[in-house]
């Protein structure tokens, strides 16, 4: 069977795998193609995590043709790192009990953004900020 895997930045390859395969090993082969450690990989279907126990057919909607979704672990920024900017600026405008409000509500805010979130969102986004910076290099 033939199982396709989407990177969030549009790469996209595929694999012809037996459905007894694990999902740890299906890791295995993105390694070897895509050199994203296995460690940093989450797959997805329909937006759910796989589980690397499982094997492909104890997921019936996987059957030959299905989309899976990598999404790799990286943390740009830290969330102390965020605090710090958010911080950083807020100061400049106000006073420093004023400053731990506005930060403790942003970040409440910025939590609850986030896990309303779904998949494709973070696909538009991820795209969108993609072709921003190949646009501004080829200027």
């Amino acid at each position: 069977m033939k199982i396709n895997i989407k990177i969030l930045n549009g790469q996209e390859c595929s694999f012809d795998v037996q459905s007894e395969m694990t999902i740890a090993e299906l890791k295995n082969h993105v390694f070897e193609a895509l050199k994203v450690p296995v460690k940093d990989q989450r797959l997805l279907l329909t937006g759910r995590p796989l589980c690397d126990e499982k094997t492909l057919v104890d997921y019936p909607q996987i059957k030959d043709g299905t989309r899976l979704n990598l999404i790799v672990k990286q943390q740009i920024i830290k969330p102390d790192e965020l605090e710090e900017m958010i911080t950083k600026h807020v100061r400049e405008h106000y006073s420093t009990e004023d400053t731990v409000k506005v930060l403790k509500e942003f970040m409440k805010e910025f939590d609850r953004s986030l896990t309303q979130f779904s998949l494709d969102d973070y696909e538009r986004m991820a795209e969108s900020l993609l072709t921003n910076n190949e646009q501004q290099k080829s200027q």
